[in-house]
């Protein structure tokens, strides 16, 4: 935490020196928010599609850490992350295909998320689904309502079973859970 402590404050002094946008770990900090790090998320555009589970947990690898960026996340990825269980055996299908893709189409077009402004309300708006619950935070700057994060997670076999009013209530609590640190400081 420290770290990025760090980085984020040098990031902070970079843009208060004057530049447009400055780089650090693997994305760009502006004066408006954070985005992806194009270089990085070019190699997301230009991966073939996986031929093995080490291919397929190497792609996962690299666009979880841009998760945050990405709204449903775990909606799209479920599939993808479905063939890397234990005993799956790797049978790549139209469906795995198609996340594949859309995933990457999403990291390509990601969006900048706002940082938040101190002392303004957090918007929080969830959503659950058969496989999966999504969270979007965010804040109403200058207007208009910016994203702050993203948040997404599959949910167990027991956890589907659950009626949508459960599984809504578990987004709710999972959500405040994950973005603590930007609700309670």
């Amino acid at each position: 935490m420290d770290e990025q402590l760090k980085a984020l404050l040098e990031a902070i002094n970079a843009l208060k020196s004057g530049r447009e946008e400055t780089k650090l770990s693997r994305a760009y900090y502006l004066a408006e928010g954070v985005r992806t790090d194009s270089d990085k998320i070019s190699a997301v555009k230009n991966w073939k599609s996986p031929t093995d589970v080490h291919q397929l947990r190497s792609f996962l690898g690299l666009c979880t850490y841009y998760r945050k960026f990405v709204k449903d996340f775990s909606t799209i990825t479920r599939p993808l992350h479905k063939l890397t269980e234990a005993k799956q055996k790797f049978i790549w299908t139209n469906e795995c295909n198609n996340a594949f893709n859309k995933l990457k189409d999403a990291l390509t077009s990601a969006l900048i998320v706002a940082y938040p402004e101190a002392g303004k309300q957090f918007i929080l708006d969830i959503d659950a689904s058969h496989e999966s619950i999504e969270a979007v935070l965010s804040q109403e700057i200058d207007g208009q309502e910016r994203v702050i994060a993203y948040f997404s997670k599959c949910l167990s076999r027991p956890e589907r079973n659950y009626c949508v009013t459960t599984k809504e209530l578990l987004a709710i609590v999972k959500a405040v859970e994950h973005f603590h640190p930007y609700l309670y400081g």
